[in-house]
């Protein structure tokens, strides 16, 4: 691998299960999104990492799509990946979770809303930015990885 991976998808679609699966296949760190925000601080910080020659690192972060071009243009050979999942099956996670229950006032349309929002926002990235630049996988392709007994560890 040369160059920094971003996983990256609708929130609840799985983005941390597959960065946790490619941390295991790579044998390299994941940063959480806890662990960078796609900020001022936060592209100071992969700036950082970029001048001392560390490159080889996986950014588990549904908010990349917020904001692709500018991690594109920040981070030489960066290369998205974009976990694909059925829409139920994310509504049924966020449910589980109540993922934002207080922060809106209908919950369910607007977890619609959001999934349609950064699907549409995935679909974006593919038409910007070169082929080379990204990868789509789909959340049931990593469900192996569950079932490995040397199952990773992830900083979250």
């Amino acid at each position: 691998m040369k160059g920094p991976l971003i996983v990256t998808g609708c929130q609840r679609s799985g983005t941390a299960f597959v960065a946790r699966a490619l941390s295991q296949d790579y044998n390299i760190e994941v940063l959480g999104h806890r662990d960078f925000m796609p900020d001022e601080e936060g592209f100071k910080v992969l700036e950082t990492l970029i001048v001392n020659d560390v490159s080889d690192f996986i950014i588990q972060m549904p908010t990349a799509l917020q904001c692709f071009v500018e991690l594109y243009h920040l981070l030489p050979n960066v290369h998205f990946i974009g976990v694909l999942r059925d829409t139920e099956d994310i509504i049924e996670s966020m449910k589980r979770i109540r993922w934002r229950i207080d922060a809106v006032y209908h919950w369910p349309d607007y977890m619609y809303d959001h999934i349609c929002m950064m699907k549409g926002n995935w679909e974006l990235l593919k038409q910007i930015l070169p082929n080379t630049a990204w990868t789509e996988v789909n959340y049931t392709d990593f469900e192996e990885h569950s079932q490995n007994p040397h199952w990773g560890t992830y900083k979250s």
